[in-house]
């Protein structure tokens, strides 16, 4: 489960924005060209880096150099660059946390569409090409864990326990929600077979989980 000071982390654009470049370069980079690539003096993105190697999303190393001089320090991505679960959950963090209190004509409408876009830019999942709805809906339930959901199934709905934006969604439920079911409604469409997600029930009277419901195309 994604932990409340990661989060705030990814809370800044330009920690984002570093941590997208870093994630592209997949190799160790100094703070001089992190500041230039990004805009930002190049003590305020030591700053931003000093945070991120914090919470665990960036790793610091001392330049290995074979002439005098004295080593810079490089900075490296540690956030794993395959796709799957887990990318999922740390792009679709920063568009909630990044994108947080801003102003939208319709701020549920964005958040599916941002939640959607997450996972259809992304390569063919693993597990994909389910055949028949049994297949299709394990496969879901394994992605919604890996996102660090705790699952429960009856027929083809979804309980969604431990959700890991529930402090979050306690107060923009409408932006939370619907961010996870544009996510989930792409991620069952890509997964293959005959369910799609009708909609979600937040915070259900009856459990207190929140309930994601599936039905035969």
């Amino acid at each position: 489960m994604v932990r409340w000071d990661e989060h705030q982390a990814l809370a800044s654009p330009s920690r984002v924005a570093i941590l997208e470049l870093l994630r592209a370069r997949g190799e160790a980079v100094g703070v001089d060209e992190i500041s230039r690539e990004v805009g930002l003096h190049v003590n305020t993105a030591r700053e931003h880096l000093d945070r991120l190697v914090t919470v665990g999303f960036v790793t610091r190393e001392r330049e290995h150099r074979t002439v005098r001089g004295r080593p810079k320090m490089l900075y490296r991505s540690a956030v794993p660059v395959e796709d799957g679960p887990q990318t999922v959950r740390a792009r679709l963090d920063a568009v909630l946390v990044a994108g947080y209190g801003q102003a939208a004509e319709s701020p549920a409408d964005a958040a599916r569409a941002a939640g959607r876009a997450l996972v259809e830019g992304l390569p063919p999942l693993v597990g994909a090409a389910a055949q028949d709805a049994p297949s299709q809906l394990g496969a879901l339930v394994d992605h919604l864990e890996g996102l660090g959901f705790s699952t429960e199934t009856s027929g083809y709905d979804i309980h969604l326990e431990q959700c890991p934006l529930a402090h979050l969604a306690q107060s923009r439920s409408e932006v939370v929600c619907s961010a996870h079911l544009g996510m989930t409604s792409a991620l069952a469409e890509r997964l293959g077979g005959p369910l799609e997600v009708e909609g979600v029930d937040p915070f259900s009277s009856v459990s207190g989980a929140c309930v994601l419901h599936l039905r035969e195309a």
